[in-house]
């Protein structure tokens, strides 16, 4: 724990200061040195429980990570470190879905010497499939690059085999072949097929950590949230090292009644995604932020 050093101490009346909001004190957005030692003077151990507030435009936050009082990672500072730290001894298998497309292809290029397999899903599985360009600009161009990376490292990537699709015309869903999408049909979810496919990668015994990053398909409605939730409960049960990464795919373990069965489960705010891509101490953190 970070306060195992001070359980035998004396603790005294003092003051506990919790910044939540950088807008409570307008001198905060300002970056009044005046407050810096205000903070400063009022604070005898520093303890960051997130990295939320690590934005260098505050005063809080600068006159903090550049002091000279004790500073230490709580809980969650602590499971992100230890998460970093085990990816960088494990061969890793990537369940790629969501639309942050930008932080996952980072994700991707930093850990691709440990990666064994990346199962695509939705829009970046359309564009690595060559069967659609929705992801438009610099982006897609990055795909494709992480593309050709991940065949160079002989790294598998999985491709959905049957999807559900949508028709705006007939407003009617079907099953299918991915090939086998009509021109104006949209890919609303993966099938059983292609959930067992995934999972049986992620049985591999190459494989002893599994990313699950981003839900599967149109989860925000309800008709495409099967496949999804399956996933998350199959997986749930494999007996290896695994990781959620984003709040809704969270919020579906904690609904599902799996969140304990996952070593690690984060929000994947952007703090998140860059110490798990740069695995920097939380004074370095700040210094790689990219503010979005």
């Amino acid at each position: 724990m970070f306060l195992d050093r001070w359980q035998s101490s004396t603790i005294e009346l003092s003051r506990v200061y919790l910044f939540d909001n950088s807008f409570q004190d307008k001198r905060d957005a300002l970056c009044d040195r005046g407050l810096v030692s205000e903070i400063a003077k009022a604070c005898d151990v520093v303890v960051h429980e997130t990295f939320l507030h690590m934005d260098a435009r505050y005063a809080s936050t600068i006159g903090l990570l550049e002091s000279n009082i004790p500073q230490y990672l709580g809980p969650h500072g602590q499971r992100l470190g230890a998460c970093y730290d085990h990816m960088q001894s494990a061969n890793l298998g990537v369940i790629l879905g969501g639309t942050h497309v930008a932080w996952q292809i980072k994700f991707i290029q930093a850990h691709i010497k440990r990666l064994k397999f990346v199962a695509v899903v939705g829009e970046v599985a359309s564009v690595f499939m060559e069967s659609a360009d929705e992801i438009i600009g610099h982006l897609y161009d990055d795909l494709q690059t992480t593309k050709a990376l991940l065949k160079k490292a002989k790294v598998q990537i999985i491709y959905p085999v049957d999807v559900v699709a949508y028709s705006p015309e007939t407003q009617r869903n079907r099953i299918c072949l991915h090939q086998d999408l009509e021109s104006r049909e949209q890919v609303m979810d993966i099938a059983t097929r292609s959930r067992e496919r995934i999972l049986d990668y992620c049985l591999s015994q190459d494989v002893d950590f599994i990313v699950f990053s981003g839900v599967v398909g149109a989860y925000f409605d309800p008709r495409y949230a099967r496949n999804c939730d399956l996933l998350i409960q199959d997986v749930a049960r494999i007996g290896k090292a695994k990781m959620l990464m984003g709040n809704v795919l969270r919020q579906a373990a904690i609904r599902l009644g799996v969140i304990d069965e996952y070593d690690y489960a984060f929000d994947a705010d952007v703090p998140e995604r860059q110490y798990l891509i740069l695995g920097k101490s939380h004074k370095q953190v700040i210094e790689h932020i990219e503010w979005q």
